[in-house]
């Protein structure tokens, strides 16, 4: 903006000049205004109680409130009533307009005075006796049909609440008779006392039914008893229901006086075996070999194997004498058996009835109790509704003779002057828009075309790194032909050489910390000086002694040839397409270092072969024969051929026009070079005011050789 300031400021001033005077006379002449002014307080006035009308009144409600009243006042119910009042139809502002209440709601002004409690009715016309008289109609209307029906409304209601209160009570009379009756019946209206009376009567419930089972368990025990000893299925199974365990019947055949014999020989051969072994031992190495231990082992084993079958010769004797035992008493055992189990019939019996009669009263007093519970539930509900509108009838007696919230402060007088303050602030309005709309359309314009102004821009918006700058030469200087003309034009030659050799000496510099050896001239649109950096940059090296080659990528534009005053044909395009060898399409150029390569013939083979990647092999082998290899392809932006080369480059050098290039678009540019992985050496700035390296140098130097510079 401060480029364009001088500039926006004439034509703000312009702007004001013509706007102004408009204004004045284009302006409609002001009206009278007549209005009055009502109170709308925030809280609604309470003598003592707060009642519904007055709750939530404050803050965000209050303004709700205050835009309700406003649109009541313009409401169709409120003017029709004021249209109706005597003498109102007859006024010439709305006899003849087709819609007066539409008409009305368009020019009735309505509001609240700032953040106060006034709110003001106004009209605005060039007659002041029916202004006022139209106002003060529709105020007069505005309280009856609003202000003095909400009052009735509030009346209305405690008439209600008052019939709502006395039903209240009678219901909750009747409840409680309720309630006592029921009480009476199951013997208590407390609820914890009929919670321990439930308990108690579960408890005994439960007891009987334990009791029970335990009856009926015993009973199927004996039960199961006597129909074994009747059937006798079982040998081995006693009369009394005991079955012979193994140790009974051990025992029974030890006690008999053959197994005894055999038990006492066996323990005397043990014992003798058990002496032979120890006097072996001590005589012998291998006491086992000894014939007497032989003997005794072998007499000892057929001792154990005899009684074995001793024993087991015995078993069946031993079984059937422990039954003949028990035989004496079974007959006696089932005769106490069928008294236990009729006795235990006669209290089974018993214990069901008992549980039943307890379960019916047990619940018969659990309905009790859950009705008693719900009467007190509603009795309570009721009980809490008849208090709340008690207080609310109780409050709204008191509260009826409160003061109205909204009144009257002042009425609609005849006005008897014009209202020239809106008229004067239309025209200030006017005139600041004029001059600011100037400005702030400039300001618009400037920076929707933001352009790189200074060599700080470029480091510190765009973020680029500035490796040099580059002047801008007079056109009679770019022909060539002014040379030897005057010692002013050597020194815009001069000044160009110094630049484009400072940005050649960071360029070699680079390559040698980094390698850079194929670098891509860039710039985001057309017209940036790409081509002329890269000309300019490959001149400079091949006059340092590199070898240098000058490659015109820009298939869709080429230029490159023109410069150096080349064929166009054959070049890179023949090469990628297999037409010529890379050698035969290498021009030279009047600088024995520095060699060109044309852009050739561009077709759709060509593109796709460009997008295929074939360029890649094609710089490898450059690489090897030049120093450096400097190439101009086309702008970033418009198409994708200058990523496709830039993909096959070492690193991108971008060319800035001062002045000319776009802030957005160089970062859009940049942006995608990023994307890519690519690798961006800075930017040298074309143009632009003055030269960072001094031409004053260059002046004081050559005017020193030759004092008379203005002389051909």
């Amino acid at each position: 903006m401060r480029r364009r300031l001088t500039l926006a400021l004439g034509i703000a001033m312009l702007a004001v000049g013509v706007a102004g005077p408009a204004a004045w006379y284009l302006v409609p002449q002001s009206k009278y205004r007549a209005q009055a002014t009502l109170q709308v307080v925030a809280q609604s006035p309470q003598i003592l109680f707060k009642v519904i009308e007055s709750q939530g009144n404050g803050g965000e409600e209050y303004k709700r409130y205050q835009k309700t009243q406003v649109n009541l006042v313009k409401s169709r119910l409120v003017l029709n009533a004021a249209l109706q009042q005597e003498g109102v139809a007859r006024y010439a502002l709305i006899r003849s307009e087709p819609d007066p209440p539409k008409y009305l709601q368009e020019k009735l002004e309505v509001g609240f005075v700032g953040e106060s409690e006034l709110m003001e009715i106004a009209l605005s016309g060039d007659d002041p006796k029916e202004l006022a008289g139209l106002v003060n109609a529709i105020k007069k209307a505005y309280m009856d049909e609003v202000v003095d029906v909400e009052l009735k409304g509030r009346t209305a209601r405690y008439d209600h609440l008052t019939k709502l209160e006395k039903e209240y009570n009678d219901l909750l009379k009747g409840r409680r008779e309720t309630l006592r009756k029921l009480a009476e019946t199951v013997g208590s209206d407390n609820r914890t006392t009929l919670a321990m009376k439930q308990q108690y009567a579960l408890e005994s419930v439960a007891s009987i039914r334990n009791e029970l089972l335990e009856v009926q368990s015993k009973k199927r025990r004996l039960e199961a008893q006597l129909k074994a000893q009747v059937s006798g299925d079982e040998p081995l199974t006693l009369t009394s229901g005991r079955r012979i365990s193994p140790r009974d019947i051990d025992r029974m055949i030890d006690e008999d006086p053959a197994v005894l014999n055999m038990m006492d020989q066996l323990a005397e051969l043990q014992q003798k075996l058990s002496v032979e072994t120890i006097h072996a031992r001590q005589v012998v190495r291998r006491p086992g070999s000894e014939p007497v231990i032989k003997s005794l082992r072998s007499q000892v084993d057929g001792a154990q194997k005899a009684l074995a079958r001793m024993r087991q010769e015995a078993r069946p004797g031993a079984i059937r004498k422990l039954q003949e035992l028990e035989h004496s008493g079974q007959q006696t055992q089932k005769d106490e058996g069928q008294q236990e189990l009729a006795m235990l019939d006669v209290l089974e019996r018993q214990l069901d009835d008992e549980i039943k009669h307890l379960s019916d009263g047990n619940q018969t007093l659990t309905v009790q109790t859950l009705d008693l519970q719900d009467k007190q539930d509603e009795i309570a509900k009721l009980q809490e509704a008849a208090s709340k509108i008690g207080s609310e009838v109780e409050a709204l007696r008191v509260e009826l003779k409160a003061p109205p919230r909204i009144r009257v402060l002042e009425d609609a007088v005849v006005p008897r002057t014009r209202d020239d303050k809106k008229r004067y602030m239309m025209i200030g309005l006017i005139t600041l828009g004029s001059f600011f709309g100037s400005l702030l359309g400039i300001a618009f314009l400037e920076l929707r075309t933001l352009k790189v102004d200074t060599m700080e821009a470029v480091s510190g918006i765009l973020g680029l790194q500035v490796v040099g700058s580059l002047p801008v030469l007079p056109s009679r200087v770019r022909s060539g032909r002014a040379i030897a003309r005057n010692s002013k034009d050597r020194i815009w030659h001069n000044l160009l050489l110094e630049s484009i050799d400072a940005v050649r000496t960071m360029l070699v510099h680079a390559a040698r910390t980094s390698s850079y050896r194929i670098v891509m001239i860039a710039s985001a649109e057309a017209g940036e000086g790409k081509t002329s950096l890269a000309s300019h940059l490959a001149t400079s090296l091949g006059r340092c002694g590199h070898t240098t080659l000058l490659i015109d990528a820009d298939f869709r534009n080429p230029s490159i040839h023109r410069l150096f005053d080349l064929p166009s044909e054959p070049g890179l395009a023949e090469v990628l397409r297999a037409e010529i060898e890379t050698e035969a399409a290498i021009s030279a150029t009047p600088i024995e270092e520095l060699k060109v390569l044309a852009a050739g013939r561009c077709d759709e083979r060509l593109i796709r072969l460009l997008a295929r990647g074939d360029l890649g092999a094609v710089f490898a082998r450059l690489k090897d024969q030049f120093d450096f290899v400097i190439v101009d392809t086309s702008p970033i932006l418009p198409v994708a051929d200058a990523l496709i080369v830039a993909q096959q480059s070492d690193a991108v050098l971008f060319s800035i026009f001062q002045e000319r290039s776009h802030q957005a678009k160089v970062l859009s540019a940049l942006h995608r070079l990023q994307t890519l992985g690519i690798d961006v050496l800075g930017a040298v700035v074309m143009g632009g005011e003055g030269s960072p390296y001094g031409t004053d140098y260059y002046r004081d130097s050559l005017q020193a050789v030759d004092p008379s510079p203005s002389k051909a």
